[in-house]
């Protein structure tokens, strides 16, 4: 199976949560916007410079989502499934609140489901977020 084999597979999966460790983020993302522009599937890229983001629509921010609180609060606020793919997102995951809003959106089942993908080089996870995560290593 391809790299990005694996990717749709864990788009189409009832996955809510996987982190994806690749040196070619702007790649996974450049095939996402490919792929999602025939599903219709509503799908965002944040960076820690740029906000939230539609993947289709670039030159859109989504307001008030500069911080990891702020997006992770918008993702579960929101009513609608949708991929989110956050891009170095491996300091976040210090914060003691960040870590909260991410293992809800893992347990509580009241959250429409949504995908989040932590793109990034390398993840060390903390212990509180290693069961309920898929994992992927591209090359």
């Amino acid at each position: 199976m391809s790299d990005m084999q694996a990717v749709a597979a864990l788009i189409d999966s009832p996955t809510r949560l996987a982190v994806i460790e690749t040196r070619a983020p702007q790649t996974l993302i450049d095939w996402l916007r490919q792929q999602l522009k025939t599903t219709g599937q509503a799908s965002y890229v944040w960076t820690r410079l740029q906000g939230l983001q539609r993947i289709s629509i670039e030159h859109i921010a989504i307001p008030q989502t500069d911080r990891p609180i702020e997006v992770l609060e918008h993702i579960l606020s929101s009513h609608h499934y949708g991929i989110y793919v956050l891009c170095d997102f491996q300091t976040a995951l210090r914060e003691r609140v960040v870590l909260d809003k991410l293992q809800r959106l893992l347990t509580d089942t009241a959250v429409d489901s949504k995908l989040v993908l932590l793109l990034g080089e390398y993840y060390q996870l903390p212990a509180a977020l290693t069961t309920g995560i898929a994992r992927l290593a591209l090359h």
